[in-house]
């Protein structure tokens, strides 16, 4: 009898920590000023999705990925921020993501419940494969709601080129002719072209 119980606490142990070697692999990600990398994470508001925003008026924040040439992506799984008495949006807080970082293009401009069960990432074209989230909480607001955010990482891929174009009859804008019914177009196709370091 005693044994069984000393082999149920090793195996209780055990458990708890294989489980707790899983919880730390992932980064808890929360919303402050500066730059983080990480590939596998939860990304979440100053006070998490609990217990609401601390009162804070703005804080720029980027994930960047692990690996050089790598993009992010955060998936939202819950996004509530507290809106304004006013009807317009111009008091309620919002969260913005861009393309990069803060200078980059915006991706999207989330207030309310807009990004509920929303994904975004970085583009093709954003180097760094970071996102950037700028948070602007307004001091009357309620301080309630948050959001939760998956954080993981791809690697890029581009559409290849087309090489084919219009010959005949010469183009009057970048490869686009006028035709009457009936009249010939004679293309040519010497194939098509990826991006550098990809394959088709």
């Amino acid at each position: 009898m005693q044994n069984e119980m000393i082999n149920k606490a090793l195996v209780l142990v055990i458990a708890f920590l294989i489980t707790g070697s899983i919880c730390k692999s992932q980064d808890l990600l929360t919303i402050s000023e500066g730059v983080v990398n990480s590939c596998d994470g939860t990304f979440l508001d100053d006070g998490g999705i609990l217990d609401g925003y601390s009162d804070v008026s703005y804080d720029s924040y980027s994930i960047c990925p692990d690996n050089p040439g790598d993009g992010v992506t955060v998936t939202f799984s819950g996004f509530v921020l507290s809106t304004g008495v006013a009807q317009n949006q111009s008091d309620w807080d919002v969260l913005i993501i861009h393309d990069g970082d803060e200078n980059a293009p915006v991706i999207a401009t989330g207030y309310g419940n807009d990004f509920s069960a929303q994904q975004f990432f970085s583009t093709f074209e954003n180097a760094s494969g970071c996102l950037t989230f700028e948070f602007i909480h307004f001091p009357n607001n309620d301080i309630g709601g948050g959001w939760q955010a998956s954080v993981e990482c791809f690697t890029p891929c581009a559409e290849p080129t087309s090489a084919s174009q219009i010959v005949d009859p010469v183009p009057n804008a970048p490869n686009s002719v006028v035709v009457c019914l009936g009249e010939e177009v004679t293309f040519s196709d010497n194939g098509s072209f990826p991006v550098d370091g990809f394959t088709l």
